[in-house]
């Protein structure tokens, strides 16, 4: 029963991934539509709040609920908010209520509680578990962005496209919430933990540690993948590699939650360092890319590090907190992805806007994310600890 839960897993969060496969539909948006780079980010920042709320309070429900209503329910809120987009007429209300409102609470309710239902099941892998299960979302944006980006080069508008979306990945993640459900042999949690837990975020130095890296992490990330096409364009790329890249992020992004998650369980608290380093070498990589192979190979690094956002601090919470209380503190370190959501695309917009490039932004992500790699480097140093 548990490699059906974790293909069904797989599966729906290959869904809720689209979201990463969003500047796919930026530049048919700005041409047709006339959304700014601005609003099309405010637009995906909103998606990546709004889905770290409603974690949150998935999270608490999970112990009352079960995953199955959850899961149902994060179905039919995605497919109301990308068929709300689809008959948008292009308004910038209407997307962003579908989109960054509609399909951002049907995020939060289904990652969540995807991730937590699978660590349940394998208990004794946690690392390599939570690695797979969210693989499915950095996969699923190389699957949407290539259908998507053939749809629209057929003849289809960005409007059907998110109407396809709606009824296809809709369906696949009802189907699988009817069917999903917890480990038998899951721990049953107290009647506190609510409280605890956010007292452990105010309280525990640990849990700031954790958020402040996820932050850094994230915001360098969602920077790139939320601006990834439009500086492939402004750098004087093809459309093609342009597109190209976004699939090329995904795999890595992919790719990097089940060697990331893989990691943590052999190297434990020192691969937040290391992950946090690299990013900001990869970012390097992407601004300064003049070469077709530097900029693949960057955005692949920068995708790759990025996964390893949500492996190794949901890992890290479940092995020093417990499972079941990891569903309850990792949404209150994941909401670091929220702010990072508003504030890294939005940087990018913003840069763009103003100086026509994305160079700001993209210095911004690389000092933000080495700072906090070394910081914590020199952290792990002084204790010793795994």
């Amino acid at each position: 029963m548990k490699y059906l839960i974790l293909t069904l897993v797989v599966l729906s969060q290959a869904c809720f991934g689209s979201l990463y496969a969003w500047s796919t539909f930026v530049p048919p948006l700005q041409e047709n539509y006339a959304l700014s780079a601005t609003g099309g980010q405010i637009i995906f920042g909103g998606m990546i709040l709004t889905n770290t709320i409603i974690m949150i309070l998935a999270g608490k429900l999970l112990s009352r609920w079960g995953p199955r209503p959850l899961v149902i329910a994060g179905g039919f809120l995605f497919t109301a908010g990308y068929l709300l987009a689809g008959f948008s007429s292009g308004s910038f209300t209407l997307l962003f209520l579908g989109v960054a409102v509609f399909v951002g609470c049907g995020i939060g309710l289904g990652y969540i509680t995807l991730l937590i239902t699978c660590i349940q099941w394998f208990p004794d892998n946690k690392g390599l578990a939570s690695g797979l299960a969210v693989a499915g979302f950095g996969g699923g944006a190389i699957a949407v962005a290539t259908i998507a980006d053939r749809m629209l080069g057929t003849g289809f508008t960005v409007l059907q496209v998110f109407k396809w979306l709606a009824i296809s990945g809709g369906s696949i993640i009802i189907i699988s919430g009817i069917i999903i459900k917890s480990a038998p042999e899951s721990e049953k949690p107290t009647s506190r933990t609510g409280r605890l837990k956010l007292s452990l975020l105010i309280q525990d130095p640990r849990i700031w540690s954790l958020f402040l890296a996820m932050f850094a992490g994230t915001f360098t990330g969602l920077t790139v993948i939320g601006n990834l096409k439009p500086i492939a364009l402004v750098a004087g790329f093809s459309g093609s590699v342009a597109t190209y890249s976004v699939a090329v992020f995904a795999a890595g992004n992919a790719g990097g939650r089940i060697l990331w998650g893989w990691l943590i369980d052999i190297f434990g608290k020192k691969t937040i360092p290391a992950d946090l380093l690299l990013l900001a070498l990869a970012t390097t990589g992407i601004a300064a890319s003049q070469t077709v192979v530097l900029f693949f190979s960057s955005a692949f690094l920068v995708g790759l590090c990025f996964g390893a956002s949500f492996v190794i601090y949901a890992t890290y919470i479940s092995e020093t907190y417990g499972a079941n209380k990891t569903a309850e503190i990792y949404p209150l370190v994941f909401l670091s992805q929220g702010l990072s959501g508003i504030a890294g695309p939005a940087s990018g917009g913003i840069s763009y806007d103003l100086t026509g490039n994305y160079s700001w932004a993209l210095i911004i992500a690389i000092a933000m994310t080495g700072t906090a790699g070394f910081l914590f480097l020199l952290s792990y140093s002084s204790n010793g600890s795994r």
